[in-house]
């Protein structure tokens, strides 16, 4: 995740082995600092929060697995980060999620996703609640995954492919879900989004590999469709979903699946990001971004076209980070003028 004033990283390739976690500051929002260390114990899938002071990751051993979920807070230049603590009811989590406004966490755990609150402005989080729970697996594959929690912790979305798990297989579809909270802060019932692409018929493709991306209110969902189309659609002040407007379309006649991974929308749904493989006529793991005008998204351009193996974007749009794969580092670009600055490394090599 990256915000304007910091990006958290468990340094590794792809995001998937484990490091001590790091923060890399921006000195008046213009050059990066040295890494610093927020804590000196392994953590992986390493959130912050928009404003650079809320900071969670999943404490593990030395290598990715479930873990307890623990936070730090910034406390300021002289104090720095304060000591982190575990989120209760938070011990064997598999994903985590931190909120852009760095008061909810998406919490999965083996049996559900769960949203912890902050508890006012300290570094205090409230028990997990639960929002949807697992119908369990196929093949060691599960059947709910990808869950993506909007930046005002609002909304959250998740890919359920319960239905697809039974026989015969895929006769029914991988679907797209939600819940929001209503005026009261409460929970309301999972509603249904879209149907999403299939994969072929590999539900790991169709379930595990399923990557969406939610507006700062969870107004604007972006997703790969059941034609293996990435859209985007916008909800009505009624609740209701509008027709998907097309991003990007990549078809289900093509020899491979469509390898999108790593969208993000920015904090008003006007700008898209996403990593995509050689479909579609661009090259292998390239980072594409399209704006959304008044008759729809504009043709997608490059942001990177060398292998990179993941991808963040500030909330407006304008700071993209990614991990490049050969050689392994973290860089990033500014949209400035109308056009992407030159690459900058983080850590003491950068440049």
């Amino acid at each position: 995740m990256i915000s304007g004033r910091a990006v958290m990283a468990a340094v590794a390739a792809g995001g998937l082995a484990v490091s001590a976690v790091s923060l890399a500051p921006a000195s008046a929002g213009v050059e990066w600092g040295d890494p610093q260390e927020v804590s000196s114990r392994y953590g992986w899938q390493v959130q912050l929060s928009d404003d650079g002071e809320m900071a969670a990751w999943i404490r593990v051993g030395n290598r990715p697995g479930p873990g307890p979920v623990r936070t730090a807070k910034y406390k300021g230049t002289k104090k720095g980060w304060s000591k982190s603590k575990q989120v209760p009811g938070a011990a064997e989590v598999k994903e985590v999620t931190l909120s852009g406004d760095g008061k909810s966490l998406l919490i999965k755990d083996p049996t559900a996703y769960s949203v912890a609150t902050r508890k006012g402005a300290k570094n205090k989080w409230a028990a997990p609640e639960p929002i949807a729970t697992s119908s369990g697996s196929l093949s060691g594959i599960d059947l709910l995954q990808a869950g993506r929690i909007s930046d005002d912790g609002r909304t959250v979305i998740w890919a359920d492919g319960k239905d697809a798990a039974e026989e015969p297989l895929f006769s029914k579809p991988v679907v797209l879900d939600y819940r929001s909270r209503g005026a009261d802060s409460t929970w309301q019932p999972v509603q249904r989004i879209a149907e999403l692409y299939t994969g072929r018929g590999v539900l790991s493709a169709a379930v595990g590999a399923f990557s969406g991306a939610l507006s700062r209110d969870g107004s604007t969902v972006a997703f790969l469709d059941s034609s293996g189309r990435l859209v985007s659609v916008d909800r009505a002040a009624d609740g209701t979903w509008d027709a998907p407007s097309v991003v990007l379309e990549y078809g289900n006649d093509q020899v491979g699946d469509p390898d999108v991974g790593f969208v993000r929308l920015s904090a008003n749904g006007s700008r898209i990001l996403w990593r995509s493989g050689s479909s579609a006529g661009f090259g292998g793991l390239a980072v594409l971004t399209s704006t959304k005008t008044t008759t729809g998204w504009a043709d997608p351009t490059y942001v990177m076209q060398n292998d990179v193996s993941s991808v963040a974007m500030s909330p407006n749009g304008r700071v993209v980070a990614y991990g490049q794969l050969d050689p392994d580092r973290l860089r990033v670009r500014r949209y400035k003028s109308g056009k992407w600055t030159k690459p900058r490394t983080l850590g003491p090599s950068g440049s």
